[in-house]
């Protein structure tokens, strides 16, 4: 019986970009989950009376823009290697 491949970690893969990519994922997903709630917001009729409904569609929404977040981790780590270290110097 052959082992199956395993998925990989995303959490593992962030940490390999270093400092830059958890803060790169962090203020992407920020972004993105206060975009949806915003929008599943905007669309429900009664969001006052349905707000696990609203909370239930973020987090669907959220699983579903995962790759976005993921790249703007490794897009945003770049700069966040590359200029963090300049902005930490300063006085």
């Amino acid at each position: 019986m052959t082992p199956t491949p395993q998925a990989p970690d995303v959490s593992q893969n962030l940490k390999s970009l270093g400092l830059g990519g958890i803060i790169g994922y962090g203020i992407t997903s920020a972004i993105t989950y206060t975009v949806t709630f915003f929008l599943v917001w905007q669309a429900l009729p009664n969001p006052e009376q349905n707000v696990w409904a609203a909370l239930g569609a973020t987090w669907l929404a959220a699983r579903v823009t995962q790759p976005i977040r993921v790249g703007g981790a490794v897009l945003a780590a770049g700069l966040f290697s590359r200029f963090g270290p300049k902005i930490q110097a300063k006085p």
